[in-house]
């Protein structure tokens, strides 16, 4: 969880994620949308994917990016237990 928290502790990654919501998007979708270069985007891309925030899919040339919502249910589910212990 703590490689997790640390990816999501970047600005530009939360709004990243939140661009991808549940529509695959491309490294250009995603620089264009950001105006940031594609190397600097492709880090953040990276780092969230090494934590297993999103996965990539291929079709053709491109690669898609869409988030994994089965790791953001495991997040959630770490959450709830926090907060309800807290009670």
């Amino acid at each position: 969880m703590e490689e997790i928290f640390r990816a999501l502790s970047s600005n530009i990654r939360l709004k990243i994620l939140e661009y991808i919501g549940d529509e695959a998007r491309s490294v250009s979708d995603i620089v264009k949308r950001f105006s940031l270069t594609q190397p600097t985007i492709s880090h953040h891309l990276k780092v969230l994917k090494k934590v297993g925030l999103i996965v990539e899919k291929r079709y053709k040339k491109w690669i898609y990016y869409r988030l994994n919502h089965e790791l953001f249910e495991n997040v959630r589910g770490f959450l709830e237990k926090l907060f309800k212990k807290g009670r």
